[in-house]
């Protein structure tokens, strides 16, 4: 945490050691995302998610809940896009993988 906001060192700091987390995130989640396994798994949280199908069922307590949900998967698209190079192709390949599991019988939820 910033002490003094008008300290342009510590500012940098802060700066700094954000950059240096994003990387390390960024760096871990290509790590998953980079194995047929790790994709398998990604897949599985993001249709637990329930991104594709509606949040609302009549009960605003199971819609907020549902919401929830959403938006975690939503975080987890978004990573995907932060990987600069290659983020639409591990998702795509993801996307692949799952469709050719679902055809085989595998894996369901």
């Amino acid at each position: 945490m910033v002490q003094d906001v008008g300290d342009p060192e510590q500012v940098n700091d802060k700066k700094k050691r954000w950059q240096l987390e994003k990387e390390q995130q960024e760096h871990e989640f290509r790590a998953v995302a980079s194995t047929p396994e790790g994709r398998a798994v990604l897949w599985r949280i993001l249709e637990l998610c329930g991104l594709y199908s509606s949040s609302f069922t009549g009960d605003v307590y199971h819609a907020f809940l549902a919401e929830g949900r959403r938006d975690v998967g939503l975080k987890i698209l978004r990573l995907f896009g932060e990987l600069k190079d290659e983020g639409d192709s591990l998702m795509f390949r993801m996307m692949r993988e799952a469709k050719t599991r679902q055809r085989k019988g595998e894996n369901n939820v």
